[in-house]
């Protein structure tokens, strides 16, 4: 196809734009459906978008899943390429993106969507959207304040709940898959919805609302046994202050856009600045360091607790699903979120800065892509944004010593027992005298173990 950009006639070719097949909304294939033709989409005299850019040619038929599946083959010589001019859309899906300094709170950035022409609506302070899974550390939080641990064993198995009104709850995984039995840590890591439900049944949807309202939420919460999966919207606003409570070790963090109001005569009426602030004059951080003492950020979390949410939301990032993180090349902990169809979410931060992603569908008309997630969505987004935000910006550790109630403690991977000496284990923190006591069987003790149920089914 010829088409004209700036005056000067240039070739689009068929495999840069075989995705652009009319969406019917009726239909769950329009992944799969192209474009044989581009007269079919088509006509002269159109406007559309095009772009110079260089893409991954795939083969006629050959699915946007199928062609990850190819690449990931070692065996598979390089996906083949193409330079050159392509076609382009408006997107049909928004995005936000909050962040702010985890010390003393300050936003240093906000976008409130994609482009401010074609919508004014401030995403990042008014939206309120399904959290999906970014809701389930809040529930794993009060867990832990029940008796749960890291290493707690839940399992990943069918599961139905019954309603109010004789109604049955069947969840499911986003996999559709059971991995058996997780521990909390593992379970919360991977983010599998069938044991967060259990959480969530352990706690009771009272005490998750309640939670929620404790941690910063503002919006009311929907107190149901969906609210396990975070189906109750949220504001980005309140999940920032949120996961700043758990960076800051359970001590509130409020997210601050406005720092100071200035009367007619010039004088400050109003100062909610940081005494870190080094921009601010002496005197004002001063009068804010004595403010902070008379008035200090209110404890929602106890410590020892919030440091084992710290050490969970480490493990989304390097044994979970937020893998992708850790490439900031600091340490990253956080939480990602997806929703059925319409709503993807990354919600990470290092030592320093906390930031939120959340890209998806304001109407709920459209899902935002077959198989995407937040980690595949939000999380890039996210990731390019922090690698400017934390260039030759020394990063504070996020874990750091841990609080004099908590005990580091190697247990078994599977079992969460303890783990013996010499025997493989993962070193998990509990609070003092909730330390699993009994020991796991070494591996000989294990495989025998194996060897006898499998002749037992057998």
């Amino acid at each position: 196809m010829t088409v004209s950009v700036g005056g000067i006639e240039v070739s689009v070719p068929l495999h840069s734009a075989r995705w652009a097949f009319p969406y019917d909304r009726t239909s769950k294939r329009n992944a799969a459906a192209e474009l044989t033709d581009l007269g079919h989409a088509f006509a002269p005299g159109d406007v559309i978008v095009v772009a110079y850019d260089t893409w991954t040619v795939r083969a006629p038929g050959e699915t946007i899943r199928r062609r990850r599946k190819r690449k990931r083959r070692k065996d598979d010589e390089p996906l083949p390429t193409h330079t050159g001019w392509r076609l382009d859309q408006l997107p049909r899906v928004e995005g936000m993106l909050l962040s702010t300094e985890i010390d003393t709170g300050y936003v240093r950035a906000a976008v409130g969507g994609w482009d401010f022409d074609r919508s004014q609506f401030n995403r990042a302070i008014h939206g309120c959207r399904q959290p999906g899974s970014v809701f389930k550390p809040i529930v794993y939080s009060r867990a832990l304040e029940r008796g749960l641990t890291p290493a707690t064993v839940i399992a990943d198995a069918p599961l139905k709940v019954l309603k109010e009104g004789g109604e049955v709850w069947a969840p499911k995984n986003a996999d559709w898959k059971f991995s058996g039995h997780l521990l909390l840590r593992d379970a919360l890591a991977r983010s599998r919805n069938l044991p967060s439900v259990q959480v969530f049944n352990h706690i009771g949807a009272e005490e998750a609302a309640r939670q929620a309202y404790r941690l910063g939420i503002t919006t009311e919460m929907a107190v149901t046994e969906a609210l396990s999966l975070g189906a109750s919207c949220v504001k980005p606003w309140d999940l920032m202050r949120v996961y700043g409570t758990f960076a800051r070790r359970g001590v509130r963090m409020e997210p601050r856009m406005l720092l100071t109001v200035e009367g007619p005569d010039g004088r400050i009426e109003l100062d909610r600045g940081h005494f870190a602030d080094a921009s601010a004059p002496t005197m004002a951080r001063l009068d804010r360091l004595i403010r902070s003492v008379l008035d200090s950020p209110e404890r929602v979390l106890h410590e020892a607790h919030a440091y084992q949410m710290l050490h969970l939301l480490r493990a989304v990032v390097y044994a979970g699903t937020a893998g992708r993180a850790s490439a900031l090349g600091v340490p990253v902990a956080g939480k990602t979120g997806t929703t059925n169809a319409y709503d993807t979410w990354f919600v990470g931060f290092t030592g320093d800065i906390l930031t939120s992603v959340w890209v998806g569908a304001d109407d709920n008309d459209r899902p935002v892509g077959s198989g995407e997630t937040g980690g595949r969505v939000a999380l890039p987004i996210w990731l390019r944004y922090m690698k400017a935000a934390v260039h030759e910006r020394p990063q504070q550790e996020i874990l750091g010593e841990p609080p004099e109630m908590i005990e580091m403690h190697r247990v078994d991977r599977e079992l969460g027992m303890a783990s013996q000496d010499g025997e493989p284990g993962i070193s998990l923190p509990f609070v003092r005298g909730t330390e699993p006591k009994q020991e796991a069987p070494d591996r000989n003790q294990k495989a025998a173990l194996r060897v006898d149920d499998a002749s037992t089914r057998f």
